[in-house]
């Protein structure tokens, strides 16, 4: 072999040895350290490790326990479960802890004062007493315990609430209600006249109203021409009777201005019955007299367009729609 080539070779055997030295140098620490080479990083792969920690996250993940939205998946639960259930069943009782009130129970629900009032006969709206039990509707609405000669129409008129509604919401099967049998009206809020009458109701104290005289309603309560009508008029002809609505004593018996001949009548807890723009007057000041008592005869007097009778209920001053108390 030349002289010159003699270096060449050594040259290339030092560079195959540096190359097994190398290798074996990066085997050597891969096996040490665990970390793979530059050359493996985009290599798929595991060991059995990797293998038991992916059946426990997919075995967390089948229960429920690993899902980033698991509390909506919980609370469509809880929507459809009570979804199935009636009413009844969804509805709570709360006893009375001291120091609480309306305000606060109600706030502790996320309902409204008037929803715990309108699913109650309390006896008074500023004072409740410790252990007592109070209805809590699972929404905005209340409880109306069926009366004679209502039905679910009549009903649906009295809280603007549509028939369907109250049907589906207590899953009634047809719509003969009962007397005495109670519903939950969705979304119904009580007037102040309501919350007063219940009140009355809860303390035993209620009149009972009868209507006055027969005759056709030519105008009910409300807004009438761009003012408030007080009361509800009953078309009549001249002379008909006109009897006391409840027992009472008689405050009022005369002329009086746009009313015309005017009797009024003093009943217990607040209550006062009005009947103007009669012909005759039957009674006097003073006099006390029973339900259904002729105290005077329909006309025309006063401020009045034609023969009726004018009628009003009021509770403390405040008048109310009479055919909410008529019985």
């Amino acid at each position: 072999m030349p002289e010159h080539s003699r270096p060449k070779g050594l040259v290339i055997y030092g560079i195959a040895l540096l190359i097994l030295i190398g290798s074996g140098t990066l085997f050597i620490w891969r096996s040490l350290t665990g970390h793979p080479l530059f050359w493996e990083e985009n290599i798929g792969g595991g060991n059995d490790e990797d293998l038991a920690y992916l059946e426990q996250v997919e075995q967390e993940n089948s229960e429920g326990f690993m899902r980033e939205d698991d509390d909506t998946y919980r609370l469509e639960a809880d929507i459809l479960v009570a979804e199935s259930l009636s009413i009844w069943e969804r509805i709570k009782t709360h006893e009375v802890q001291k120091g609480e009130s309306l305000w606060t129970i109600a706030k502790d629900y996320n309902i409204d004062v008037d929803t715990i009032i309108g699913a109650n006969e309390l006896k008074s709206h500023d004072k409740i007493d410790i252990g007592q039990k109070l209805t809590i509707l699972p929404f905005k609405g209340l409880t109306h315990r069926v009366e004679k000669g209502e039905s679910l129409w009549s009903i649906s008129k009295r809280y603007n609430v549509p028939v369907e509604e109250i049907i589906e919401t207590n899953s009634l099967a047809t719509q003969n209600i009962k007397i005495g049998e109670m519903l939950v009206v969705p979304g119904a809020i009580l007037t102040e006249a309501d919350k007063e009458r219940r009140l009355l109701l809860a303390r035993g104290g209620l009149p009972l109203f009868i209507r006055p005289a027969s005759g056709r309603i030519s105008s009910r309560f409300g807004m009438r021409w761009g003012k408030m009508h007080q009361g509800v008029d009953l078309a009549m002809p001249v002379g008909t009777p006109i009897r006391a609505a409840s027992a009472g004593k008689v405050i009022k018996a005369g002329t009086a201005g746009d009313y015309g001949q005017l009797v009024v009548i003093k009943h217990p807890e607040g209550f006062e019955t009005r009947y103007a723009h009669n012909s005759k007057i039957n009674v006097k000041i003073g006099q006390y007299i029973k339900q259904g008592d002729i105290i005077a005869y329909s006309g025309n007097t006063g401020r009045s367009t034609g023969p009726h009778l004018h009628f009003e209920i009021r509770v403390n001053g405040k008048p109310q729609d009479p055919l909410k108390w008529i019985n």
